[in-house]
């Protein structure tokens, strides 16, 4: 706390912003918002990206600062040209719901398109959305596939859960049960309820896999205890023996406990 003062009275950027961090989240210090947005504002005037991007926020939600859309709009449009991928994507979102600006999907789609190359997760999958339903772009499934892929690869359990729906389907990529069926094991395992019932459907039927009722149950009953609507277990239990229906359970009651975190 000490050294990144000492470094922010003498004008060094990153320490004022990171002294504004430690400020605003009260680490090590008295939480103050409007004392750290006034370290915040030094760094960003310097053209400090990330305190743009923080500055801007501030403004957006009121926080150490009147809330101002247009002064939002200005600080992330700032941080964005900068090729700063947060300030990129929050510039995009402003865009999309028209807050400081008038309404302009085509802006949002180009700044989410510039910050998803960057590798950032929720552009990628707001872009998905666009190209997936043709909102701002032209519906195009093959370019929708391609950035579900990529926002899935970093862990996103909603790009799983519609990439492996599009194998399933052959949307916008070649029909591949396989590929399907690893996609909604990862969301599954990530505790996706929805992931979690077309993964049962895959093994109720063997698509992709093996047939195995056990799982396919299994999977059915974390699905429902998750949220699912769709009750997996009613048409699926006729058909297995008392002893398969008591080793989902336990399976089932045995991964809630290992994954308290994820029901």
């Amino acid at each position: 706390m000490e050294w990144y003062k000492k470094a922010a009275l003498q004008g060094l950027a990153a320490a004022q912003f990171n002294l504004a961090g430690m400020i605003w989240g009260g680490r090590g210090v008295t939480k103050d918002d409007r004392q750290a947005i006034g370290w915040c504002r030094k760094a960003a005037v310097q053209g400090y990206a990330p305190a743009e991007n923080l500055l801007a926020f501030a403004y957006l939600e009121g926080r150490g600062v009147d809330q101002n859309f247009t002064e939002a709009l200005d600080w992330y449009r700032k941080a964005a040209q900068r090729g700063y991928a947060e300030a990129q994507y929050n510039l995009a979102l402003m865009y999309q719901r028209g807050e400081g600006v008038k309404q302009n999907c085509t802006e949002a789609a180009r700044w989410y398109a510039k910050a998803e190359e960057q590798g950032h997760r929720e552009a990628q999958w707001n872009l998905a959305g666009m190209y997936d339903s043709g909102s701002c772009v032209p519906q195009n499934y093959a370019e929708a596939a391609r950035l579900y892929w990529k926002a899935a690869e970093q862990g996103d359990a909603r790009a799983q859960l519609n990439l492996g729906s599009y194998y399933m389907m052959g949307r916008g990529v070649r029909r591949n049960d396989a590929e399907a069926f690893k996609w909604y094991s990862r969301a599954a395992a990530i505790g996706h309820p929805v992931a979690q019932f077309m993964l049962g459907q895959m093994y109720r039927d063997g698509r992709g896999t093996k047939q195995d009722y056990v799982a396919a149950y299994k999977w059915f009953i974390l699905a429902k205890a998750g949220g699912n609507e769709i009750d997996g277990t009613v048409f699926l239990g006729p058909k297995m023996s008392p002893e398969d229906i008591a080793q989902a359970e336990m399976q089932a009651s045995e991964w809630l406990r290992a994954h308290p975190s994820r029901q």
